[in-house]
């Protein structure tokens, strides 16, 4: 068999390949059904950098929080160009008195599942360098005692401070993945599980990816991690919906570190 000819055969077999595996994610995609969010919507306006409002529709973050003043933070023009048009946003800082402040964010897919993307991306690409990930679980009372599986990364920044010296803060990023009852810390857990009930019930997961975030000085990442863990557990109550038996049952869901 010459070249060319074992070239053509190649070419047809991959044509039939893709023509196939189009006409099955077309068929598949015709019989989807997007399953309810594990977090609660609201009517809760989000704007954009420039002060326009984005949606009027977003995930319900609480607004009150004993001890805490809270702001919205708008969405930025980067997750706004970058990210599906159906993606809807929960953002807002909350500030103690002592200054100690906690970012909270939620981004929730619609029928476009590139909503939501590996942690890693959020935080290297505003110049943070990761130093430690590590699995954590983080005491709840509510709605039932049970301990809910989360990333931390611990990373680093440098920077200046108001003089032009530079410094280094550091930072902890506290994360999971939630879909109706469905709750998981792995990324790569994630894909697989919206593959898998996809493929065998229709059913296209609707993840959301909760986030906190907060920084402090080095030195401080574990005292700054206890009272992020203190606040997550008093808020994320109030606005997430999923909460499987296995957890309720006092078994831990898979949240190994990819």
């Amino acid at each position: 068999m010459t070249n060319s000819r074992t070239k053509m055969i190649v070419a047809a077999v991959s044509l039939v390949m893709m023509i196939s595996s189009a006409l099955f994610l077309s068929r598949l995609q015709g019989r989807q059904k997007l399953s309810e969010p594990g977090v609660k919507l609201g009517n809760t306006p989000l704007f954009d950098q420039d002060g326009k409002v984005v949606t009027n529709l977003s995930v319900s973050l609480p607004a009150q929080v004993p001890g805490f003043k809270s702001s919205p933070v708008p969405v930025s023009t980067q997750e706004l160009s970058a990210l599906p048009k159906d993606t809807l946003y929960g953002k807002r800082r909350y500030t103690a008195p002592d200054h100690f402040w906690i970012d909270s964010s939620v981004v929730l897919m619609g029928l476009d599942r590139t909503s939501i993307h590996k942690p890693e991306f959020c935080l290297v690409g505003q110049g943070w360098a990761i130093e430690k990930q590590e699995l954590v679980y983080i005491p709840f009372s509510k709605p039932f005692p049970c301990q809910l599986p989360a990333m931390r990364f611990t990373a680093s920044l440098q920077t200046k401070d108001k003089q032009g010296k530079p410094i280094t803060i550091k930072g902890n990023y506290v994360f999971w993945f939630v879909a109706e009852n469905l709750v998981t810390a792995k990324h790569s857990e994630r894909v697989l599980w919206l593959a898998r009930d996809l493929l065998t019930k229709g059913i296209l997961d609707r993840w959301a990816y909760i986030s906190f975030f907060s920084v402090c000085l080095p030195g401080n990442e574990d005292k700054t991690f206890d009272r992020m863990k203190s606040f997550i557990s008093l808020t994320v109550p109030e606005f997430q919906t999923a909460w499987p038996s296995d957890l309720a049952k006092g078994k831990l869901v898979s949240a190994e570190k990819d």
